[in-house]
């Protein structure tokens, strides 16, 4: 377990601001989102003036979550798949500075909006999540390299979350008990997100995934192979760039065209190089 954490924060150490501003992102929106449900029915109650109204508020956001989670969440692979995760990332950065831009307003629409939007950030937050660390490890490494990402960010977003509750008791019992905390963190988690969103649009993914040595040769080693430059020569690829966004993808059909791929008498070359290598040995 320590080796494979180890290898783990080895990946993550390659690729350190960009995944800084992802991870501090995703607590402080989710923090936000904890706020916001946790507290929308007092803060309805308070903003319009009936327990009914913050009751609709609450049943509201728990009802958005439920629909918008069962039709966003999907949409966002789509449109990554179609589009590319920039376009996916850009919507994000949207809807969570829709969502902070609208927390303190005092009316029924401004709510519904600032409701909405976070429950669609949120709902593809983690489908992201997903998605973004394909980029930066290879498929063994994956569920070693996402817990980390989601373990990172719940060291950031529960002391954030209390504290924010602590300076909720802490203020006047009106209005601002709840704007204040509302408005601090949505401003950082719109700025950090922000800082992501414009790092993430100007870079990008990197072309392959970070691999050690062990992990090359064992991904080879599955084809048959004794590199991944060998694997690209038998599936008559351009170059390992392609090799991993071919293992990357989610689509079936996609994956049965690329073994389809397969160059037997490439495949015989490369059996009967390595046999003459080991050998040598």
């Amino acid at each position: 377990i320590c080796k494979a954490i180890s290898e783990g924060n080895f990946i993550m150490k390659q690729n350190p601001g960009m995944h800084f501003w992802v991870i501090v992102a995703g607590a402080c929106s989710y923090s936000l989102a904890l706020l916001y449900q946790g507290f929308s029915g007092d803060f309805g109650t308070m903003l319009f003036g009936s327990e009914a109204d913050g009751q609709f508020l609450s049943m509201y956001y728990v009802f958005s979550n439920a629909v918008i989670g069962g039709f966003v969440a999907p949409a966002g692979i789509v449109l990554s798949e179609a589009l590319g995760p920039k376009v996916l990332v850009l919507a994000m950065a949207i809807s969570l500075v829709l969502a902070s831009a609208t927390l303190a307003t005092t009316s029924w629409a401004g709510q519904i909006i600032c409701s909405t939007a976070l429950v669609s950030f949120i709902s593809v937050l983690f489908t992201f999540f997903g998605k973004y660390v394909t980029f930066y490890c290879t498929a063994n490494r994956f569920g070693v390299v996402q817990s980390l990402f989601v373990t990172y960010m719940v060291v950031i977003c529960m002391p954030l979350f209390m504290g924010l509750s602590g300076l909720q008791s802490g203020l006047p019992h009106d209005l601002s008990m709840f704007q204040i905390p509302y408005l601090i963190c949505g401003a950082v988690a719109a700025v950090t997100m922000l800082v992501f969103t414009a790092l993430f649009l100007t870079q990008g993914p990197p072309e392959i995934p970070v691999i050690s040595n062990d992990d090359a040769k064992e991904i080879a080693s599955s084809f048959g192979c004794a590199d991944l430059d060998q694997v690209v020569y038998v599936f008559r690829l351009a170059g390992q760039p392609e090799l991993f966004q071919k293992l990357a993808s989610s689509d079936p059909e996609e994956l049965k065209n690329f073994y389809g791929q397969l160059d037997n008498e490439r495949m015989k070359e490369i059996t009967a190089k390595n046999a003459d290598a080991d050998a040598e040995k």
